[in-house]
């Protein structure tokens, strides 16, 4: 199975860049080693992206917005 891990952009974690970034990087090395395949790509790159087939996506969103 694939999954997308979509990356936030910086400007979603003031203050908190590293932090957001070490959080996400477990999870997804948590994902894989479970046997996931995991496509990390920018949101911008998602936006763009061609051929993508309803696959599941993961992003750091903020439940509050």
């Amino acid at each position: 199975m694939r999954v997308y891990a979509i990356l936030r952009k910086n400007d979603f974690s003031p203050n908190h860049v590293n932090n957001d970034t070490a959080i996400f990087q477990a999870v997804i090395g948590l994902l894989e080693k479970e046997g996931v395949n995991i496509t990390q790509v920018t949101e911008d790159d998602f936006l763009s992206l061609k051929g993508y087939q309803k696959e599941p996506i993961i992003t750091m969103e903020d439940p509050k917005h």
